[in-house]
């Protein structure tokens, strides 16, 4: 099998269903910013030792695959999906990483060291992916999905602050006296 179609040299490009729409559908474009965090993911990881925590953003990586393909199709579709239970396991790597780090008395700048700045956008293009699949409506998104991406985005932040720590990086908090 290649690679290159050609089907998509018009713009267009087909959905888990076969469905065709153009290449800017909202549908693509949410999809799209999740395929783009899992890339800022793999970034990072590729500036990260091997351990728990690369361990976990490597299970975030598999994830963001069932996110992609749920946000590729209509929910009432077959197909592997969000489960509550995905969720559930963010929130507890949240708070085990949460628990490592100091409380937050400040707004974080979002960068470090190089594997955290990664994660921080990957966050931040989470941030997009959940905006754009918000905006395709509560009847075409399942609860579960939206609730993986609002909270994925929660784990990757605490993720680049325990990474941070971990490379000893300072943290950089905002402070309106440091505006220009």
């Amino acid at each position: 099998m290649r690679i290159y179609t050609k089907k998509g040299d018009s713009g267009m490009t087909d959905l888990a269903d076969r469905t065709r729409v153009p290449k800017s559908d909202a549908r693509v474009m949410a999809y799209g910013a999740v395929d783009e965090a899992n890339a800022s993911i793999g970034i990072a990881l590729a500036h990260m030792q091997k351990g728990p925590r690369s361990d976990a953003l490597l299970g975030v990586q598999a994830d963001l695959f069932v996110v992609g393909s749920e946000l590729a199709r209509m929910p009432a579709d077959s197909g592997v999906s969000v489960s509550s239970e995905m969720v559930n396991e963010l929130e507890r790597v949240i708070d085990e990483c949460d628990a490592e780090l100091e409380p937050l008395a400040n707004f974080v700048l979002p960068g470090g060291g190089v594997a955290g700045a990664h994660i921080h956008a990957a966050r931040a293009t989470i941030r997009r992916a959940e905006t754009l699949a918000v905006s395709l409506g509560r009847d075409a998104v399942r609860a579960e999905c939206l609730s993986y991406l609002n909270r994925v985005s929660d784990l990757l932040f605490v993720m680049a602050r325990c990474v941070n720590a971990d490379e000893q990086v300072s943290e950089q908090t905002w402070s309106r006296k440091d505006t220009l």
